[in-house]
């Protein structure tokens, strides 16, 4: 399986590039919240692009929030609230109301109840030397001379796909999101507020396995029966432009930072559509490709059998005999 990591050079550029941006910013709100070391700064560009930076003990904590060219209200200072382990900031404005909550497990917060501060979780800094390939010379393979030492030991976990820095982060962000649901289950009812109690209910609907076992494919049918009922390349065209659904398409789209001019934001556009990594797993003869090639037929088989395509289940039924 291949592995996913950006290149740790690449890290200290981006972020050099990140503090370059943020002299172009001019602040226009400071917030503490209450009983903490937190403090929260709203800065603004020439293009009303708003990013919010978390301060814990005037110091930065980690890098900007991106807010946008939303139409809040930045005249009034923000409304914060601290709920166990979150801490939220919210503007309201005209049309819509802004807010941005993050957990304060990830920074240093002074406890009310007199215990002592936490201490954030900020990593090591700086180029890391231990995923370095010196046998590997920059200049023939710049990625396995930046990778090649960790590329060597590294493992993917039994139950991901990859594994990484950015891997890492997300199994932190579970962690803490379990706590997050942990404290919430512990509470009265009728302590909830509106919010938490979605939240909790949301949590509790998608680990109730039994509950979607018995319903089956109910919720999706209408969906699924669409889907099934395409006969022209016009409809799925349209099909694959649908917002409700989320429909993927043979283009993928997004926003990202211009190429060509970094004070602007593009909209780009590349190939999509494979599910496999590229064009070589659908031709190659190679060994390893090909048992590959197989799994994934086989898997496609039984997602469409479990959506309930006849063709499919009999194609399963004949491949598990």
């Amino acid at each position: 399986m291949t592995r996913h990591r950006l290149p740790s050079i690449a890290h200290a550029l981006i972020a050099t590039l990140s503090l370059s941006a943020c002299s172009l910013e001019k602040e226009v709100s400071r917030v503490a919240v209450p009983d903490t070391n937190l403090t929260l700064v709203l800065t603004e560009d020439e293009k009303r692009m708003f990013r919010y930076h978390v301060l814990v003990d005037g110091k930065p904590a980690g890098e900007p929030g991106f807010l946008g060219p939303h139409d809040i209200d930045v005249s009034h200072k923000p409304m914060t609230a601290v709920e166990g382990p979150l801490v939220t900031f919210t503007w309201r404005g005209p049309l819509i109301t802004q807010f941005v909550a993050f957990d304060v497990a990830a920074c240093e917060m002074r406890d009310s109840r007199g215990g002592a501060p936490q201490k954030p979780k900020l990593g090591a800094w700086g180029v890391d030397l231990t995923s370095l390939d010196t046998a590997v010379k920059p200049g023939d393979d710049f990625f396995l001379h930046v990778n090649g030492g960790w590329l060597k030991t590294a493992e993917i976990p039994a139950d991901r796909a990859s594994t990484g820095s950015f891997q890492d982060l997300q199994i932190l962000s579970e962690e803490r999101l379990k706590t997050i649901v942990a404290d919430l289950e512990k509470k009265p009812e009728d302590r909830l507020p509106v919010e938490e109690r979605k939240l909790r209910d949301l949590y509790d609907a998608f680990m109730d396995t039994a509950t979607i076992e018995a319903k089956g494919l109910t919720a999706v049918r209408a969906d699924l029966d669409y889907l099934a009922g395409l006969k022209t390349p016009d409809d799925v065209a349209h099909a694959m432009g649908s917002v409700r659904l989320s429909t993927m398409s043979i283009f993928n789209i997004g926003m990202g930072v211009d190429d060509k001019n970094p004070n602007n934001y593009s909209v780009n556009l590349g190939q999509a559509g494979l599910g496999l990594p590229d064009r070589d797993y659908y031709l190659s003869s190679d060994a390893a490709i090909v048992k590959t090639r197989t799994a994934y037929r086989k898997y496609l088989a039984d997602m469409m059998a479990l959506a309930g395509v006849a063709r499919c289940i009999t194609l399963r039924a004949s491949s598990a005999g």
